[in-house]
């Protein structure tokens, strides 16, 4: 599930949270990935438990400035829906 996370987390620049839902089985466990793909916690195995991490928002602003995702964004076709 991990590989999957990094690729959804690294394409947007954000934190990526991923929960296995209990009673079901999938490829894994939890994990929580930083902007840049970086692991920053993870549950493997299919008990029920709690995964705890510590995020510093400011690393969205940095990976995002150092890729230049957004760059070529043009928001006038979407800040209609950012405006209340």
């Amino acid at each position: 599930m991990i590989h999957r996370a990094c690729t959804q987390s690294t394409e947007n620049g954000a934190f990526f949270l991923s929960c296995n839902r209990g009673g079901q089985r999938f490829f894994g466990g939890s994990c929580a990935l930083g902007p840049d793909g970086r692991a920053l916690g993870a549950l493997y195995d299919d008990r029920e438990d709690v995964l705890r991490v510590d995020i510093d928002l400011a690393e969205v602003v940095r990976y995002r400035s150092f890729t230049g995702i957004g760059a070529d964004r043009m928001a006038v076709l979407y800040a209609k829906y950012l405006t209340p």
